[in-house]
């Protein structure tokens, strides 16, 4: 004799009154909801501290020891990293120069210049042929290339991903190719555009030539000059093992005062700063924090109300022979399908929430499917432990004394 086929209680619970369902779904998507963006908030800023380190284009980085974020520069001598080229592996090094506070951007116009108005700028000085940063821009050979124009002295890429005005233009004034500027008093031409954005320490950024950093930014008296550089860009033979050249670069550098990084390496080492000193890990930590308890609240409220109105069925089950066991299965399951229900919704109208704020905020809003695996778990968990709650309802109920 065939056995007959189980029937999905949990399912048939949950959908035998459609509209009630949809509702469920709904609240435990806004737990979904809230998750997702406080979490997404948390890493859209620490991700728009390492949008520039996520671009230099080298296996190993070398800055200072001390140094603990870019934003506060701490140059070193352009001759360590000359000496870094007699490590075995070592092909190229180049320096980046940064400078965040001596660059102000001043529009040409004579009518701006006489309000007055002007902004800081972060300015990196590059070898137009080395292509240190992975853009479009800077890739001599590629089709969007400006590197020609970019050798000329006096000539800039600007960055039009940088913070806008209230009125949706950008904070340093028109953007167009062409536009005249005045950067720390000396004269820059716009000759095209990279798309960056903006972090913790600067609102934009231009990119021009060492020559041009030099002549705008290094060429006086005051300035630290171009034999202080702000990080070292060393690229490796394609045969070499980036591990073993940089413990052989940290023996041979050890008096020197740096550190040497895998680009990898670098960008948690900035992103770790941001995160243990400032308080956005804290904040929006925090906010993941109680968007779970909200959701657990909500489920539980949903499923203790749910077999509050069908308590009489679980006294049947435990009449007729069914175990707290089975009733404890049977509340999980349906914990399990509501966090599906509800997840689903709430990942898709994230998704849209995301495409808003990083327009609205101009932050690195991304929906990755680590942050999407994380949020599933934590709902999961939300809906079980609810659960595992609200059965002890069904568990404690004498048949006898509900009919």
């Amino acid at each position: 004799m065939s056995r007959s086929p189980r029937i999905p209680l949990a399912w048939k619970n949950l959908t035998h009154d459609r509209v009630r369902m949809t509702l469920f779904a709904a609240g435990i998507g806004f737990a979904v909801v809230l998750m997702f963006v406080q979490l997404g908030c948390r890493f859209a800023l620490l991700d728009s501290s390492t949008l520039l380190l996520e671009q230099l284009n080298a296996e190993l980085v070398l800055a200072p020891r001390h140094q603990t974020t870019v934003v506060i520069r701490s140059p070193f001598p352009r001759q360590v990293l000359d000496r870094a080229r007699g490590a075995s592996g070592v092909e190229k090094t180049y320096p980046l120069y940064i400078e965040y506070s001596r660059s102000i951007l001043r529009d040409a116009n004579s009518e701006e210049r006489d309000r007055g108005k002007s902004r800081s700028i972060r300015v990196l000085g590059v070898d137009p042929d080395a292509f240190l940063l992975e853009m479009p821009q800077l890739d001599p050979h590629g089709p969007e290339s400006r590197t020609a124009e970019l050798r000329l002295t006096g000539r800039a890429l600007f960055d039009r991903k940088g913070k806008r005005g209230p009125g949706g233009e950008s904070r340093y004034g028109p953007i167009h190719v062409g536009r005249h500027t005045d950067l720390a008093g000396t004269h820059v031409h716009f000759s095209g555009f990279i798309d960056l954005g903006s972090d913790f320490g600067a609102d934009g950024t231009l990119i021009v030539s060492e020559e041009t950093f030099r002549r705008s930014l290094r060429d006086s008296a005051s300035s630290p000059g171009m034999d202080l550089i702000d990080l070292g860009l060393i690229r490796l033979a394609s045969w070499a093992d980036p591990a073993a050249v940089q413990e052989e670069l940290r023996s041979l550098l050890r008096a020197d005062g740096v550190e040497i990084y895998t680009r990898k390496e670098f960008i948690e080492h900035e992103q770790h700063f941001w995160k243990e000193n400032t308080p956005v890990g804290y904040i929006f930590g925090f906010g993941v924090g109680i968007g779970f308890l909200v959701g657990l609240v909500i489920c539980f409220q949903i499923l203790s109300g749910d077999i509050r109105d069908n308590l009489s069925a679980y006294a049947t089950l435990r009449a007729i022979g069914y175990s707290n066991r089975y009733l404890i299965a049977l509340v999980f399951e349906e914990s399990l399908l509501l966090a599906v229900l509800g997840f689903v919704p709430g990942l898709i109208f994230s998704v849209g929430s995301f495409e808003l704020l990083g327009y609205i905020t101009e932050l690195p809003m991304r929906m990755t499917s680590g942050r999407v695996a994380f949020v599933f778990l934590l709902t999961v968990v939300m809906c079980v432990v609810s659960g595992l709650i609200a059965v002890r309802q069904a568990m404690k109920v004498d048949p006898a004394e509900v009919f």
